[in-house]
């Protein structure tokens, strides 16, 4: 009994053994297939071939349906688009499954933007602030939601931040300036009105 035992056993250890070389081999063959289609999709969207990028998307999603990773490019590309709602839709069903993913809240505070909704735009990028709170490219875009809030004071304190953790930030730069010529702009107007406001005429 012993020696007809052995066998089995050897089998047995064999055929585990290959189900693991089979679970490796796709295991490789699925990052290869990852890695393949965001290759595409990079390379056509810098030929500005976003039809084509999207037809990618939607062949891997197709494959493997809950690939998170192809869900964000499809919210990128439909608001590229300007398939707003469409975009909007699709970055909260990525979200829902990994609320603290920073790419996906800042194309969801993009496209809330430019819907028109910025308060919405700022409550998703403060989620974002919240999981990478010295990120330079989540707060430049809490610094113009600010400003189209009309908050100069927040915009321009967010503005002094990024510069203390990018001192060669241009944009933050131009910002500041920008604001500093708004101020400068306001102040006589501001002393025309306190002037009438004590010395009203008749």
């Amino acid at each position: 009994m012993h020696l007809l035992a052995r066998p089995r056993g050897v089998l047995r250890l064999s055929l585990w053994a290959v189900a693991a070389v089979l679970l490796l081999v796709s295991a490789v063959q699925s990052q290869q297939d990852s890695a393949d289609w965001q290759r595409r999709v990079r390379e056509q969207v810098n030929h500005h071939q976003l039809d084509a990028a999207l037809a990618v998307v939607n062949q891997r999603l197709d494959q493997a349906p809950t690939d998170l990773g192809a869900c964000g490019w499809r919210g990128r590309l439909l608001a590229w688009q300007g398939q707003w709602a469409a975009a909007e839709s699709e970055y909260r069903q990525v979200l829902a499954q990994v609320p603290r993913d920073t790419d996906i809240l800042c194309g969801l505070a993009d496209v809330l933007l430019w819907e028109g909704k910025p308060k919405e735009a700022l409550g998703a990028i403060e989620r974002a602030r919240e999981v990478a709170p010295n990120q330079p490219e989540i707060l430049l875009r809490r610094a113009r939601i600010l400003q189209i809030l009309n908050s100069a004071s927040g915009a321009r304190s967010q503005y002094r931040q990024i510069l203390k953790l990018d001192r060669e930030n241009q944009e933050a730069k131009r910002a500041l300036a920008d604001l500093a010529r708004e101020d400068q702009a306001r102040t006589p107007r501001r002393r025309r009105r306190l002037d009438l406001q004590l010395h009203p005429s008749g």
